[in-house]
Formats: structure tokens, C-alpha cells, sequence
């Protein structure tokens, strides 16, 4: 929430459409924002939508080969399988999302409506079970917990990957009508629903199969709703879940295609191509496609807690990088001045930055030095950024020398959207 909040400000404040890339470019420059485009694109954005597509493979092949004389031990699927039917995900909305416009968000809106609905049926269910006297998971909650202060940063990662979205209405920014006044109030209301459904869901869980079957199960939806009405809660509930995570890959393919349009306008590291909307459709067809085949290629390695500390380690960390250029620019010269229809309280922000550098140090330290390589490589991947930013924006005429063989090759022209007094400026990339 504290997040949100601090994304809603820099949303009024710069009203256009790709995220944390226009906030950065107003904060730290074109450099560091091409740098979170690049990683957002080829790793978090992408693995988040590959893990997320794995969970709806992973569902839609356990209601296929369910054993309704073991239910709590789904038969072996094959790997295969998994994958393409992520794939397949994935590619499906690709197309609703290249129909029109607003496809995307007739989408979300359907199978957040399904989400909604399963999340309250497993609520009740799970206040029902209490009512009935099963409150034994509750007892001594945090008996056998980690004593390593450390450990906690990776669990957190796999709990706030289930809040993941919070900023993704700011990606689409140019599309919300009057974003002044809806954007905070949709930011406030959907993390104060989200977060109590969630809570009261794992309740019910807890309540209906107990602390131990939680911690193990991969298909939790499945074991309650086999619990309550045997095998036909467990196809119902599975589907639910196949609803929600569909919902949950429209959401972040959406958003990930804006932010290929916003970096692609400016013709940096992605061609001005990918920018380019459909006439009649009004859709962002070709970002859309290459999104989809990145979150494709991300679906081979394939296994969802490797993915989701992946994809949660680099979205805290620009997260972080974002909000502490929102403290910065409270004080810069060039922006200090900017309007702001929406303040967030300043201690806020800063408390967000120190929890944020809890939440991607403490990972670091606990993983080891064996475990530590997975995020070094996904460091060392984004900062591949940099030296394209040199040669084709610090120094163009090397650019030139060494890109300028290539059909169409154009030096950059960019928007900087460091704003003096609320008003932007344009600048070009100098001749040297």
C-alpha cells in the first residue's frame, strides 16, 4: 500500500503512459530508465508472466489427469505439457489483447469477477469451518518459525508475489480518463480489498486443511474444495483458480506491452517499430507479439518458486530505485516545483526505500554463495542496457562507427520528461 501510494503521486505528476520508465527518465535519467525497460522486458515482466502461466498449466493439467481415488496426489504430469499449455496461455492473450484496444481490460475485468467470486465462496467456507470449532491450526501459530532474520526476505518474496500488480494501472496512465482523481482512489480501494480478501482466504485455508497440508500442497484451491465437496469442489475450485491466473497473465502482458510502446518511441534499445498501434484496433499488436515471445522463451526453464524469487528480487529492486527518485525529486531543482494533485506523506516513502532494501539484501545475504548466481547473472542480463545507452545516447557519433552498416539505421530521438515548472521538454540526442 505504502508503494501504491507512492506510485500514485508520481502517476499525477507525470501523466503518461510506461510506468517506472517515465518516472526514472524524470528522475535519474535516460540511462537508468532505459536500463529498468530492458530489465523489466526481458526478465521481470516476462518471467512473471512465464511463472504465473506455469500455475494455469499446472491447474488446467491437474483437473486433466486428477486421481479421484489419492486427491491429494495429483498423477505426474508431464513437463512437456505444463509448458506448452503456458505457452498456449500466454499466445490466447495475446490475440484478445490484439482485437481492440480495450479487449485487455474487458478481460480483466471478467476473470477478476471470477477471482472475486472464488476467493468470497472460499471465505465463507473457511468462517463456516471455524464456526464448527476447527481452530486448531491456530494454536501456537509460530511454534518451529525461523529464528534467521534473513530467511524471512525470500518468504516475503513468494508472499508479495501474490500482491504483484499494484503498479500496473501507471503503465497504461494515457488510457485512464480523468487519471488525477481515479488513479489514487483505484489504487487505495484495490489494495485494501485485495490485501483483506487474501488474508481471509489463507485463514480458510488453514482452517479447512490444516498448517501442515498448506505448507506442502502445489494445488491448495483443489485439496479445500475436495475437503467440502469432494470431487467436484476440487474441479470447481481448480477452475477458479485457472480463471484467476488467466487474469493474472492479461494484467501482465497488458502492462508490459505499454511499457514496450513507451520505450519504443523512443528508439534507444527497442525499434520505433514496436510502437506502432493499429489503425483501426487501436492495439499495440506488435509489442504485443514480442512480449509474448519473450514470456514464451521464459517458459522453458519452467519452475515456479525459481521464477517467482527471480521476478520478485528484480521488481522490489527497481521498485525501490523508483521511490527514492520520487524522494529526489521532491528536492531537485527541475521538478521540486512540478504539480502534484496527489502528495504522498514524505516519511512514507522513505520508510517504503528501507523495507525495500531489506527485502533485496537480506535474499543476497541468506542464498550463499551458491544460491547468490541466479541473481548476479539477472543483474549483470539487465545491465546490458548501459552500453547500448553510451554508444547510442552518450555518444552517438560511436554509434554511428559502429551500428551505421545497419538498413535504417537512425540516431536516437528521445522525450525527456524532466518537466521545469509541470512543462516537458524535448531534447536530441547532440551531433558530436
Amino acid at each position: 500500500m505504502m508503494g501504491a501510494l507512492c506510485y500514485a503521486e508520481l502517476g499525477c505528476m507525470i501523466q503518461r503512459s510506461g510506468g517506472e520508465y517515465q518516472y526514472l527518465k524524470a528522475s535519474w535519467g535516460s540511462c537508468v530508465a532505459l536500463t529498468f525497460t530492458w530489465s523489466n522486458l526481458v526478465l521481470s515482466n516476462a518471467i512473471g508472466t512465464a511463472s504465473i502461466s506455469i500455475v494455469f498449466a499446472q491447474y488446467i493439467c491437474n483437473m486433466a489427469y486428477y486421481d479421484t481415488a489419492n486427491h491429494d496426489t495429483p498423477k505426474n504430469v508431464p513437463t512437456y505439457l505444463v509448458k506448452l499449455v503456458a505457452v498456449a496461455c500466454i499466445w490466447a492473450i495475446i490475440l484478445f489483447n490484439s482485437l481492440a484496444r480495450r479487449a485487455g481490460s474487458m478481460v480483466q475485468n471478467v476473470f477478476t469477477f471470477a477471482k472475486l467470486l472464488a476467493l468470497t465462496m472460499i471465505i465463507v467456507i473457511g468462517f463456516v469451518w471455524l464456526g464448527k470449532g476447527h481452530v486448531e491450526p491456530f494454536h501456537d501459530s509460530f511454534a518451529n518459525s525461523s529464528t534467521n532474520g534473513l530467511s524471512y526476505g525470500t518468504a516475503m518474496y513468494l508472499a508479495l508475489f501474490s500482491y504483484n500488480g499494484w503498479n500496473n494501472l501507471n503503465y497504461g496512465l494515457g488510457e485512464v480518463k480523468n487519471p488525477k482523481k481515479n488513479l489514487p482512489l483505484a489504487i487505495v480501494l484495490s489494495c485494501a480489498l485485495v490485501t483483506t480478501l487474501y488474508i481471509l482466504a489463507n485463514i480458510a485455508y488453514l482452517a479447512v486443511l490444516g498448517t501442515e497440508t498448506v505448507a506442502k500442497s502445489s494445488t491448495i484451491a483443489m485439496l479445500l474444495g475436495y475437503q467440502v465437496w469432494g470431487t467436484a469442489g476440487a474441479y470447481f475450485f481448480a477452475l477458479m483458480v485457472v480463471l484467476s491466473t488467466f487474469g493474472a497473465v492479461n494484467g501482465n502482458v497488458w502492462a508490459a506491452s505499454r511499457v514496450m510502446v513507451a520505450a519504443a518511441q523512443d528508439g534507444i534499445i527497442f525499434p520505433k517499430f514496436l510502437a506502432h498501434h493499429h489503425r483501426s484496433r487501436e492495439a499495440p499488436i506488435r509489442a504485443l507479439v514480442f512480449t509474448g515471445i519473450i514470456g514464451s522463451l521464459w517458459c522453458i526453464p519452467g519452475d515456479f518458486t525459481y521464477l517467482a524469487n527471480i521476478y520478485s528480487f528484480i521488481g522490489w529492486l527497481w521498485y525501490g530505485i523508483t521511490i527514492s527518485g520520487l524522494i529526489y525529486m521532491r528536492f531537485s531543482a527541475d521538478m521540486k516545483a512540478a504539480e502534484r494533485p496527489f502528495k504522498v506523506w514524505l516519511p512514507i516513502a522513505i520508510l517504503f526505500v528501507i523495507l525495500d532494501c531489506y527485502l533485496v539484501v537480506a535474499p543476497l545475504v541468506d542464498a550463499g554463495p551458491g544460491g547468490v548466481t541466479q541473481y548476479i547473472i539477472c543483474i549483470l542480463i539487465g545491465l546490458l542496457a548501459v552500453p547500448v545507452w553510451f554508444i547510442r545516447v552518450h555518444k552517438p557519433a560511436l554509434g554511428r562507427r559502429l551500428l551505421g552498416w545497419i538498413p535504417g539505421y537512425q540516431d536516437v530521438t528521445y522525450v525527456d520528461t524532466t518537466e521545469k515548472a509541470g512543462v516537458p521538454s524535448e531534447k536530441h540526442s547532440r551531433e558530436d
